[in-house]
């Protein structure tokens, strides 16, 4: 019998293509020795295989040893696809993540601080969910823990997943910025890295950036889904804030709340969610001005007569609030909103518990 022999052309094809990760794992690092294993350590045990995730590891210039042990978590794995990036000089947490999430290649994007930790196997039940669901963000649950000498506290709400993914996204996320989760961290939201690219979504380098970034999330997702198993341990660290940067912090959340009223008119379907983040952020500006010096205080309660949204959120929530935004007071949104169907709304969401982030 002869055998014919194939020509290149009549060879079947072979698929080289590097199959591409679910998850991109983006971790920004400055300054996290002390932590930077226990958030990687935890990335092992997902029950995933390796070629399913990849760790995304932006070193922004960090000055201490935290990427020491980096190399040696990579050499302890080498079967775990770690990918390094380093910038020539610090740039901040916001610009940072902006450069994981650009070099992303997975499905669904999930951002890590370096000094929180996952809760083991929670990534294999998060990618079941959204294969099921095909969710374009994906709400998870983030548990606070404190270190020693930490007060404050960040416990999850007690969320019920069959009361969220039955509602349209209108629905559920009017539901979501109702309960304590008005004011969440970025890491809750796992969202597909198409959403995000379609929407051109980039983290600022600001306090607050989590409140700006989350609340675009919430105004442009279509196919959100609630995970509520275990899985996000958020750190408590000690507040290294000085009285000058808790003076800057409530300025800038009293900035963010009017900055969010602007977005109305091209959201009009999710107003309602508009008040209810700004509520939010509003009020943790009025938690850290009880810790101004009364000079600072007296100051800011003296401008507040310039400003016509923060006056009308004094009528509603009965708090000595402050402005500096004297140019927003006479703006036409300002009117419309206080004279609208959303105010009017807002008069009822009064006792909402806050959350509270790492640096309050």
């Amino acid at each position: 019998m002869v055998t014919k022999k194939l020509t290149k052309k009549q060879l079947p094809k072979l698929n080289t293509a590097k199959k591409k990760p679910f998850f991109s794992v983006v971790i920004p690092v400055y300054n996290v020795e002390k932590y930077i294993k226990e958030c990687l350590d935890s990335l092992v045990n997902q029950g995933l295989k390796p070629e399913d995730y990849e760790i995304i590891i932006v070193n922004d210039a960090t000055p201490d040893k935290s990427m020491d042990v980096v190399q040696k978590f990579i050499k302890l794995h080498p079967a775990l696809n770690v990918r390094l990036i380093n910038h020539a000089k610090n740039k901040g947490l916001g610009p940072t993540r902006n450069t994981g999430i650009d070099a992303a290649s997975g499905k669904y994007v999930v951002l890590v601080d370096p000094d929180d930790y996952l809760d083991s196997m929670s990534l294999k039940y998060i990618k079941q969910r959204a294969v099921e669901t095909g969710a374009d963000v994906i709400v998870t649950k983030v548990q606070g823990f404190p270190e020693p000498g930490v007060t404050r506290t960040f416990d999850a709400p007690n969320l019920h997943e069959k009361s969220y993914n039955h509602l349209d996204a209108d629905e559920f996320y009017l539901k979501l910025s109702k309960t304590s989760m008005e004011h969440d961290p970025t890491v809750t939201y796992i969202c597909s890295r198409e959403f995000l690219n379609r929407n051109n979504f980039k983290f600022e380098n600001t306090f607050d950036e989590d409140f700006k970034w989350s609340t675009k999330v919430m105004l442009n997702s279509k196919r959100p889904n609630l995970y509520w198993g275990p899985y996000y341990h958020y750190r408590l660290r000690p507040s290294s804030l000085s009285a000058d940067k808790s003076f800057d912090r409530a300025k800038n959340k009293l900035q963010l709340c009017v900055e969010a009223y602007e977005l109305m008119p091209e959201y009009e379907s999710r107003e309602d969610i508009i008040v209810q983040r700004c509520k939010s952020i509003y009020k943790k500006a009025v938690e850290l001005m009880r810790g101004l010096s009364n000079e600072n205080r007296n100051a800011m309660e003296e401008m507040i007569a310039d400003s016509k949204i923060l006056r009308e959120f004094k009528k509603i929530d009965e708090f000595s609030l402050l402005d500096y935004f004297d140019e927003f007071s006479t703006s036409q949104r300002a009117k419309r909103f206080t004279h609208g169907k959303a105010f009017k709304r807002a008069g009822k969401y009064t006792n909402t518990e806050l959350m509270i982030d790492k640096t309050s």
